[in-house]
């Protein structure tokens, strides 16, 4: 999968790769980047969050390249962000919409928990995330970049106020579209240790 974006000296090419997403630590895009004012030009290997955020892209092009980006090239230190992912966006995929399925697994330490199945629009197989990766609106986006090569907006969410606003937001964009868990996974509607009211000593 590949795709480019090209606007004033910014030009960006980005390919993603399958096989290697699904490696923990694999770098799974390959990102050619050239600004005609700079020395800034060629290609390096980035993970989702890389390729996501705009300043884990620097740090990525200052390790692997050994130089910088203009942060003029895409904004202001308000907008560079959201400059950035919108010429993110225009190289690759995006998907507004996920489908969101329940499924607990025991683990020995943690006990019961639930893990998430993500269907992407466009990717053929679900990918799985936990509870917090899930509720985290921007870790999503770098997750579901990095596993499917798409990227994830949502406007609503991302043209709220504030934080606390972006969070509630994405919270009911969550609940609209979560499944609810299958009967035998349900929650207990009693207390299951000791006998009726619990075994233990009200506070």
């Amino acid at each position: 999968m590949s795709g480019a974006f090209s606007k004033g000296d910014l030009t960006l090419q980005v390919r993603w790769s399958e096989h290697e997403a699904v490696k923990p630590y694999a770098r799974p895009f390959g990102v050619t980047v050239s600004h005609k004012e700079s020395p800034v030009t060629g290609m390096i290997a980035l993970n989702g969050r890389e390729l996501v955020y705009f300043h884990a892209f620097q740090e990525a092009l200052l390790a692997l390249g050994g130089v910088l980006l203009p942060t003029s090239t895409v904004g202001n230190e308000e907008t560079c962000q959201q400059a950035w992912l919108d010429a993110v966006s225009a190289a690759c995929p995006v998907v507004h919409d996920l489908a969101i399925r329940p499924h607990s697994r025991f683990d020995h330490e943690e006990g019961r928990r639930f893990v998430f199945a993500l269907t992407v629009p466009g990717h053929p197989h679900a990918i799985e995330v936990d509870h917090t990766q899930l509720l985290e609106y921007q870790e999503l986006q770098c997750i579901i970049a990095h596993r499917t090569g798409r990227i994830l907006r949502r406007p609503v969410v991302e043209d709220a106020p504030s934080l606390g606003a972006t969070r509630l937001l994405w919270e009911e964009y969550c609940r609209s579209v979560l499944a609810l868990p299958d009967p035998d996974e349900a929650m207990q509607e009693k207390w299951p240790w000791g006998g009726e009211g619990g075994d233990f000593t009200a506070i």
